[in-house]
């Protein structure tokens, strides 16, 4: 029979009779039936088992699962500040235990329930008490008080690259350096701690990120947080914050002063999340990001070099880079998106006319310093303005000469099918409007270049009237004039994607004989399957005999590996492919001695994108072979073409044979690309609707990621040479002569013989020999005149002395006699003349 609950069996069924209630997870009283009983038990506590952030004023409530009664020492309260006794109310199922004094904050507390003590209240025993103690703990929330105790800042940056204090929570509290906490923001601010309270420790920052968006705090502000120190990407955080509070408001910051370079690079952490200020003159040393993320690389001390560019591979070249990197970071612009429109820099906002090159400068910078995507950064407190200390230059320095050789990377001008579709290609303009866009930026630069030949590298590898270099030449000439210029059709020259070509000005060049190239076939040295072939031609400057093979190169990128051929980075600054490259180099050299084109002539000019650097092997394997370096000895060192990674080098290079070394007037780097953002080129992609029209102007700056390099050649004939002259003349007039001069015949006076380069006789005119070959006493210059059939010409002279040897003759009147006759009374007679 139904011993317990409903027993009458006929009515609605009733759970809350029939049904008895137990905590979750509970098997108490499986299996009991008919008139068995179940031991009390804890069913609910407040606060819960594990709780945080539990008031230091709260109670504590306990539920059971029926009513019970409970004896002296039911319970039992043990905290980190000590055990606390309690005033008990409620009952016989809930009771409430209001502590003898409050939690210490920031606590972890423990409560007993002893099972000895509590019994149920029905008859039907056993089992009367609980069948074992109920234990639970929770932590009780810190005080949050401006004026309570708090962690030191410091303490939870610690004095290496990581905080100490990982996993921690902690109450800091400091004054707001720098709010991102809207929309595009980092969700958070920089808290720094107030002055006086920093350490003596100068390895430890005093500065740290809060991530969170609330309170909205502003600069000034200082700000009580509790959260849990965490690192993320290496930048130290005070991240799930369970309260914040604004003590007060506009309290003043001084910035730390940082003097670049630092002694080591990982002491850039101890101004981490701190508000700094550089009273150096930096200079922007990289925009390649500025559209995009907003980013600039500052640098004390003026530009950074590639090492390599400057110094030896090896030691050398790690130590500069080391200290690169002691010396510049990156000046970001506080904001979390991308393409932001407008940019933060310059001011006013970036586009085509308001530009910021590399070489710009700034002074006195004042941020929040922090790290983010690997690097160092300062984030913007107020405006940064910028000086154009590097400013657009209309035209390449004058060079000289009377042959202008240009070297350009045109970067990947695809054509599509060159009947204005076929887009996107592999490379290059995606679309019909983006290859407008790059034409023009292209031909505006080649016209300003003015070339008289051009070598090309990064041009679409294809063939034909529709190709893309047949195309650039034809826009060129719809700018500069029917027939301005013309190329040199190879075809198709090798297996990759892009290929090397030579265009030229017929009215100042003839190309002489066939033009050749150098692939593997020619030397295994050389791959052709990593190097480009290179293109050899030799061209007759028009008027004179003089010839110049110009050999065009694209070596091996650094971009992407060798390993494959065994040729991995050595690490020692020259990056990837190193031996594939100074192989090639050797490969061309013993190339040249050969004269491939057949020139007859030692004049060679090497130019192109070596993907090498200043001090790199291939270069030194040109220079060991007898080629000058034409770049370094017109520039020096600070020679640029381009910028990675914030530092800049030359990778475009002329390189001169001995004799036509001597005939170079001048070189230079056109600066109208490396220095550029990059998004100031002909691409529409990462750019606002706006930003595709203000970014793009169709100039010659950012026509390309490399600047291009000019050559001033002097390429005239030598004038005649005379391989003999007559000797000087002297003569005598000797005695008896009747006349004030003597006559010298041809035969005398000799015959002058001289020869030239240039094809035909030479011309030999005398002036100077006076009628019937009469030379009076005394200097006369004859002047010998050789004259090519080019029109050169040279003098030389031939002097002939009259000496008047003959003695004078004196003819002396007839004698007189005369007397003084008689009667003369004077001594002597006077005789008239």
């Amino acid at each position: 029979s139904v011993t317990k609950g409903d027993a009458n069996g006929t009515d609605v069924f009733d759970p809350s009779i029939e049904w008895e209630g137990f905590a979750i997870d509970t098997f108490d009283g499986l299996g009991a039936h008919g008139g068995g009983d179940i031991a009390p038990s804890v069913t609910t506590t407040v606060p819960a088992a594990g709780a945080t952030g539990v008031g230091v004023g709260s109670n504590i409530t306990v539920t059971f699962s029926e009513p019970v009664n409970v004896s002296p020492n039911w319970y039992g309260i043990a905290c980190a500040s000590g055990p606390r006794t309690a005033t008990v109310s409620g009952g016989p199922s809930t009771f409430t235990l209001d502590p003898s004094a409050d939690f210490a904050s920031g606590e972890s507390c423990s409560v007993t329930i002893v099972a000895a003590n509590v019994t149920d209240q029905d008859t039907q025993d056993p089992p009367d008490a609980m069948a074992a103690n109920f234990t639970w703990s929770f932590a009780t929330a810190q005080s949050f008080s401006c004026t309570d105790p708090k962690t030191p800042i410091h303490e939870v940056q610690g004095s290496g690259l990581a905080s100490p204090m990982v996993g921690a929570t902690v109450t800091v509290q400091g004054v707001v350096a720098g709010a991102y906490q809207a929309t595009g923001g980092f969700g958070g601010f920089y808290l720094e701690e107030a002055q006086p309270d920093w350490d003596a420790d100068p390895a430890t920052s005093e500065g740290v990120f809060v991530f969170t968006t609330t309170p909205t705090v502003n600069p000034g502000d200082l700000v009580r947080v509790t959260g849990q120190v965490t690192e993320f990407s290496n930048l130290t955080e005070i991240t799930s914050v369970t309260q914040a509070a604004i003590c007060s408001t506009g309290n003043a910051l001084a910035p730390a002063t940082v003097t670049l370079p630092v002694g080591s690079y990982t002491d850039f952490e101890r101004y981490e999340g701190m508000f700094v200020r550089f009273d150096q003159t930096l200079t922007a040393t990289e925009t390649f990001t500025l559209a995009r993320f907003g980013e600039v690389r500052l640098a004390a001390d003026g530009r950074l070099y590639t090492p390599t560019a400057v110094t030896t591979p090896g030691a050398a070249a790690i130590a500069l880079e080391d200290e690169n990197q002691r010396r510049s970071f990156v000046l970001d612009d506080g904001n979390n998106q991308q393409n932001i429109d407008p940019t933060l820099y310059r001011t006013g906002g970036l586009s085509a006319p308001n530009t910021l090159r590399s070489g710009y400068t700034t002074t006195g910078v004042t941020g929040v310093f922090d790290y983010r995507f690997n690097t160092y950064r300062l984030q913007p407190v107020g405006p940064v303005s910028f000086t154009a200390a590097n400013p657009r230059t209309t035209a390449p320095d004058p060079v000289g000469g009377n042959t202008r050789v240009a070297s350009f990377n045109v970067l990947n001008y695809f054509n599509g099918d060159g009947l204005g579709g076929g887009f996107p290609t592999s490379r290059g303009a995606t679309t019909r409007t983006e290859f407008d866009r790059q034409t023009a930026k292209e031909v505006s630069a080649l016209i300003a270049l003015a070339p008289d030949i051009a070598g090309l590298m990064e041009i679409e590898n294809d063939a034909g009237p529709n190709s893309a270099l047949a195309q650039l030449v034809a826009f060129l000439n719809n700018s500069a004039g029917p027939g301005t210029y013309a190329y040199v059709d190879t075809g198709v020259i090798g297996t990759d994607e892009i290929k090397v070509a030579l265009i030229y000005k017929p009215a100042a060049v003839t190309p002489v004989g066939a033009w050749q190239i150098m692939t593997s076939g020619t030397d295994p040295r050389f791959i052709d399957t990593r190097n480009r072939p290179s293109l050899a031609q030799t061209f007759l400057r028009n008027g004179t005999a003089e010839k110049v093979t110009v050999v065009v190169n694209h070596l091996k990128s650094k971009g992407s590996s060798c390993d494959d051929i065994g040729d991995p980075d050595m690490n020692d600054g020259q990056g990837n492919c190193n031996r594939t490259r100074s192989q090639a180099a050797a490969a061309i050299v013993d190339w040249l001695a050969t004269d491939p084109t057949g020139s007859g002539s030692p004049n060679f000019l090497l130019i192109g994108d070596m993907n090498s650097y200043t001090f790199e092997d291939p270069i030194t394997t040109f220079t060991n072979g007898g080629l000058l370096n034409l770049v370094r000895e017109f520039d020096g060192l600070t020679a640029y073409s381009y910028v990675f990674g914030g530092e800049s080098g030359y990778l475009d290079h002329a390189l001169a044979s001995p004799r036509l070394a001597a005939n170079v007037g001048g070189v230079t780097h056109w600066h109208i690309n490396a220095d550029e953002p990059v998004a100031l080129d002909y691409n529409t992609e990462f750019k606002t609707t706006n930003q595709i029209t203000t970014f793009y102007a169709p100039t010659a700056y950012r026509s390309s990621d490399h600047d291009p390099v000019v050559i001033g050649l002097d390429l005239r004939t030598a004038p005649p040479t005379f391989t003999s002259t007559p000797s000087d003349v002297t003569v005598f007039t000797g005695a008896g002569a009747t006349a004030c001069g003597v006559f010298v015949s041809d035969a005398a006076l000799g015959t002058a013989v001289a020869t030239s380069g240039a094809p035909g006789a030479v011309t030999i005119t005398r002036a100077g020999v006076p009628s019937g070959n009469l030379f009076p006493v005394g200097r006369t210059t004859i002047t010998y005149t050789a004259t090519d059939t080019l029109g050169a010409a040279a003098t030389a002279t031939e002097t002939v002395t009259v000496v008047d040897n003959t003695p004078p003759e004196i003819t002396a009147p007839p004698s007189i006699t005369r007397g003084t006759g008689p009667g003369s009374t004077l001594p002597g007679l006077v005789i008239s003349d």
